[in-house]
């Protein structure tokens, strides 16, 4: 190289480097939002009345647990081994989290629970996809009006993935919450659990009916039309699975083969049928 190229070839370099800062920070940004840990929370359900303790203490402990190969937990608590070992990719054990809360069937207490929720989501770093069976939904729900409430604009769930959730006027149209990137609700025509619960005879829903809104006397199996939201009605080997069939290990271990199509399917609330085929393990 000539002594005279020299400068020339500072100049190039300095020109050179924004251009190469810029690629560098957007390739480090890739990595980062694909490295980010998927996060998994499962929500329990609703719980039999005087066994709350007894299942806290045997399965799903209260507040937020890691689940883990090496924990004996004999049905709740076992739900993110099974998810683990269906896909790893997508709810890998090392990130899987269950949520115990009392159980309890009140609008009141799923609302507190709700808030606890909310503050537990908020110390997680990751992609949180969001699992909540029964009422455990309306807890997940809940953290909506949480958020509201601490003027939360900034918290995130990428998916929320409701279980046979009862659809309810005090909850359902918080499923259209842009908190919420995708809601994927799953429910069966064989579950008559899901709408059993009397939501027109609560405190709260009476509230409501004074304010002018109808509130039916049961629960619902739908929730109102958002652009996030696909709702697909399940079919166990063809047949119409009951209520805790959804956290039994036949349908959970085709949970990430639903999730995936689901993905793929027309949202805005559309609805869908798919069907799990548990003895040969396809959707």
């Amino acid at each position: 190289m000539r002594k005279g190229d020299q400068p020339l070839m500072r100049i190039h370099g300095y020109l050179l480097f924004p251009f190469a800062a810029v690629v560098l920070c957007a390739e480090a940004e890739h990595e980062s939002g694909e490295n980010r840990p998927q996060i998994t929370v499962f929500v329990h359900g609703t719980l039999p009345k005087f066994t709350d303790h007894i299942i806290h203490k045997m399965d799903v402990r209260w507040g937020l647990n890691k689940m883990r190969y090496d924990v004996h937990a004999p049905l709740m608590g076992r739900i993110g081994r099974i998810l683990d070992r269906a896909n790893p990719k997508m709810f890998p054990i090392e990130h899987c989290y269950a949520f115990g809360w009392s159980g309890h069937l009140s609008f009141a207490a799923r609302r507190y629970e709700g808030r606890l929720l909310y503050q537990v989501l908020r110390a997680l770093d990751g992609d949180i996809t969001l699992i909540g069976h029964s009422h455990g939904g309306n807890v997940a729900l809940e953290i909506v009006r949480a958020a509201e409430e601490a003027n939360d604009t900034t918290l995130r769930i990428k998916r929320l993935i409701l279980l046979a959730v009862p659809g309810q006027v005090a909850t359902a149209a918080f499923a259209a919450s842009p908190i919420f990137e995708e809601v994927i609700s799953f429910y069966s025509h064989g579950d008559d659990t899901q709408r059993l619960d009397p939501q027109g005879i609560y405190r709260e829903s009476k509230r409501l009916k004074r304010q002018g809104i109808e509130v039916p006397l049961f629960s619902d199996r739908y929730f109102p039309d958002s652009p996030n939201l696909v709702q697909i009605r399940v079919l166990k080997d063809k047949c119409n699975p009951g209520h805790l069939e959804f956290i039994m290990p036949g349908f959970l271990r085709s949970l990430p083969n639903f999730v995936e199509k689901a993905h793929a399917l027309e949202h805005n609330g559309a609805i869908h049928i798919l069907n799990c085929c548990t003895r040969c393990s396809t959707v």
